[in-house]
C-alpha cells in the first residue's frame, strides 16, 4: 500500500521493512525471530535515512479554540518556547552553522 503511493513521504523504497529478512543458506527453515526481523528493519531505517534530505515542519497554532481571525499571542509564545524556535534563532544569530550537511555529521 504504501509502496504505490504517489505521495513522497508516504512511499516506501520496494521491499523496506515490510517483509521479513531472508534466511541465510546456514540456518534451518525456521521462521526469523523477532529480533532478527527488527535488526534487518533498523538497517533497512538506516540505509533509507542515508539516502533522503532531513528537513523539519514546525507547526504554531494561533489559538486553542479553532475560531479564525483570533491570535493568542501567549498562547503561540508558549508554542515558540516549547518547540526551541528561540534557541535556534540565538544560535544563528551568534554565528554558528545550524544546518551541518549528514556526510560532515556522521564524519
Amino acid at each position: 500500500l504504501l509502496a504505490g503511493s504517489d505521495y513522497p513521504l508516504l512511499s516506501l523504497p520496494s521491499g523496506a521493512a515490510l517483509e521479513a529478512p531472508p534466511l541465510s543458506t546456514g540456518q534451518s527453515s525456521r521462521a526469523p525471530s523477532v529480533s532478527g526481523v527488527f535488526r534487518e528493519s533498523l538497517r533497512s531505517l538506516g540505509a533509507a535515512l542515508l539516502v533522503t534530505q532531513q528537513h523539519f515542519v514546525r507547526c504554531i497554532k494561533p489559538n486553542s479554540t479553532k475560531t479564525p481571525h483570533s491570535l493568542d499571542a501567549a498562547y503561540v509564545q508558549r508554542q515558540l518556547r516549547y518547540l526551541g524556535v528561540g534557541a535556534v534563532l540565538e544560535i544563528g544569530r551568534a554565528g554558528y552553522q545550524v544546518k551541518l550537511p549528514y556526510a560532515s555529521f556522521l564524519g
